[in-house]
């Protein structure tokens, strides 16, 4: 019997697994984060009867869960803004979307020679 593979991960991500991984918050704040910048706008999709649904970037499910982390730490959403306009969260990379950004702190602790 041949092994199952997983099915490959969507590049794309609805509105409830972002505010699953940002600690089940309110759309409304997922739209505030959103004119702040802390994460990017979604597309509008139509589906006719259906009604309009978000499409997420993948990448965004990674970045509102590190931002529920920041915030759970005791970071204000300010300083959150700050450490993400200088790259240091999860972000969408000319490498492809889902990498995480080095935190500049980590790359100090593991240099070499001490």
């Amino acid at each position: 019997m041949p092994a199952r593979t997983k099915a490959p991960k969507s590049p794309f991500a609805t509105t409830q697994e972002v505010s699953a991984a940002a600690g089940e918050v309110h759309r409304d704040t997922l739209r505030r984060w959103c004119k702040m910048e802390l994460l990017p706008e979604p597309t509008i999709i139509s589906r006719g009867r259906a009604g309009v649904h978000s499409r997420w970037p993948g990448w965004a499910v990674d970045r509102a869960s590190w931002i529920h982390q920041q915030l759970e730490t005791g970071y204000t959403l300010v300083e959150i803004a700050e450490q993400v306009k200088a790259g240091q969260a999860p972000a969408d990379l000319p490498d492809g979307p889902g990498q995480p950004v080095m935190d500049l702190a980590q790359d100090a602790a593991e240099e070499p020679g001490e």
